[in-house]
């Protein structure tokens, strides 16, 4: 299967966005991504594990930037 790496790295993004903390900032930043042919739930799955702990190692106060 082919993923689109940096529209998936985008929906993860997203789906943080309403539920973090206020003082936390979750920033997607630009860079050409690759196509890469892989399983589109694995790859996700490990997207939000990273951005899982990102985020518990930044606690209330930080911010996480994302690129691909």
């Amino acid at each position: 299967m082919v993923a689109p790496c940096q529209g998936l790295v985008s929906q993860v993004a997203r789906s943080y966005q309403d539920v973090l903390p206020p003082e936390v900032r979750l920033e997607l930043l630009p860079g050409a991504a690759p196509t890469v042919a892989a399983d589109r739930r694995l790859v996700e799955r490990a997207l939000v594990n990273l951005v899982e702990n990102a985020l518990q190692a930044v606690g209330e106060q930080g911010s996480v930037r994302l690129r691909v």
